[in-house]
């Protein structure tokens, strides 16, 4: 597996200035055809299989939009499943003017096959979750706190926080600001509208950013908690998992971590971007024994998306080690990329031997 990123000094690092004219996103697109063509030329590995049992991971906003086309065979984790089902092919999502890779020539020269190649492929790539601790979020009895009681202090029905593209009217809604490329493409600024519409306003809490503490709380007490993309992935969905707040998912067309494993509509639901303004009469069709059933799905699969591993910085020093999930007895989301592999593998490689 190849996980290329930055890290602190003194690692070494391809900065965007050493490629003048070019956005850091071409430099790091470039930084991964170095490496692939460092691993197919001085190992063995690569050739035998074009590639297919090799892993790179994608840590970048839109995840494996900036892969090279040469090691697009490969098993890609990412943290943003773009399947361009709603989304044109070769075009970036991102408002962030040193990120639209769709512009940058570098990108476009390595990529080779833009507005060929969906960003992700479902059959093959994997979207991994955000590193979270749910201690941050969650009281101590994470993996065994009872769904009756989780239900009962939920009083309020939607919840989101954070930026909204800076609306006049919510402080602390930045700092993105309108301009030709729309922060969110203007999800999350029309779930702003949508809670000035509602005329269930006092059910509803949309906000801008709030400290830890605030931001938790108001996860533990509302019943659904919006998972909506910024400049590409968020982690507000593992976020809301971790609280046992069932999250609504509003991007079209992205899938979320693990979900080309798991059933989320079991525990989660999807709303369509058009459908923004109606949000609250949706949520509001969801009675309490339905609520009740997706939470304790929602209580089943949340431990998946909690790594049960330390936390460790560049130098491989413990920065972090919750013994909360050494109690967990249920699957992390570790041994869930394990068993993604798992079952993948066989099919991958003996797709390659018959060819």
């Amino acid at each position: 597996s190849c996980n290329i990123g930055n890290y602190n000094a003194p690692n070494p690092r391809l900065k965007s200035e050493q490629r003048e004219g070019f956005l850091r996103t071409g430099s790091t697109t470039l930084l991964y055809q170095q490496a692939f063509k460092h691993i197919s030329r001085e190992l063995p590995f690569w050739n035998r299989t074009e590639g297919r049992d090799h892993i790179f991971t994608f840590a970048f906003d839109e995840g494996s939009c900036i892969a090279p086309r040469e090691i697009r065979n490969a098993v890609l984790f990412s943290r943003w499943g773009q399947t361009n089902r709603h989304w044109p092919l070769g075009k970036s999502f991102t408002s962030y003017h040193s990120d639209v890779w769709d512009q940058d020539e570098m990108v476009n020269e390595l990529y080779g096959a833009v507005g060929k190649t969906p960003c992700f492929d479902e059959t093959k790539d994997l979207v991994i979750p955000t590193w979270i601790s749910p201690t941050s979020i969650t009281p101590t009895n994470f993996s065994t706190q009872l769904v009756d009681e989780n239900v009962k202090r939920r009083t309020k029905l939607f919840f989101f926080a954070g930026d909204l593209g800076t609306q006049p009217d919510i402080p602390s809604s930045g700092p993105h600001v309108h301009d030709d490329r729309i922060y969110s493409q203007d999800i999350r600024q029309k779930v702003a509208q949508m809670w000035r519409n509602a005329k269930v306003s006092e059910m509803i809490t949309v906000t801008g950013r709030l400290t830890g503490e605030e931001y938790a709380r108001n996860l533990r007490t509302h019943k659904f908690c919006g998972a909506l993309p910024g400049d590409g992935w968020s982690g507000n969905l593992e976020a809301a998992v971790f609280a046992g707040c069932i999250p609504v998912i509003v991007m079209d067309g992205v899938l979320q971590p693990f979900e080309n494993m798991l059933n989320y509509s079991k525990f989660s639901v999807r709303i369509q971007e058009a459908d923004i303004l109606n949000i609250p009469q949706i949520l509001e069709k969801i009675g309490p024994k339905e609520l009740q059933v997706m939470q304790k799905m929602l209580q089943s699969v949340r431990m998946r998306f909690a790594f049960e591993v330390p936390l460790l910085d560049a130098e491989g020093q413990v920065q972090r080690d919750d013994t909360l999930y050494k109690r967990a007895e249920f699957p992390d989301a570790l041994s869930t990329i394990l068993d993604f592999l798992r079952f993948t593998a066989s099919s991958r490689i003996n797709l390659t031997t018959s060819m």
